[in-house]
């Protein structure tokens, strides 16, 4: 339905976060079950959203703001 005619577009399940960083994302799941889209995963769907390499300046940020919000988190936590 895009105006565009010759836009890409792409099926991808993307998942934000990787629990086995640094290792790949390894689930059972990801088997065969994703064959008819594309999986993203951590670094990969960082980066595709951005649309550029911005996963280890994101990931930097997040640990700075982390720190500066630490106490308050272990506030908001506790309730």
């Amino acid at each position: 339905m895009s105006i565009e005619k010759n836009a890409k577009i792409i099926v991808a399940l993307g998942l934000p976060y990787n629990p086995y960083y640094p290792k790949p994302y390894g689930r059972w799941t990801k088997g065969n079950m994703y064959d008819s889209c594309q999986l993203m995963v951590g670094q990969d769907f960082w980066n595709f959203v951005a649309g550029e390499d911005i996963y280890d300046e994101f990931i930097k940020i997040f640990e700075e703001v982390g720190e500066e919000l630490r106490e308050k988190i272990k506030e908001i936590a506790k309730e």
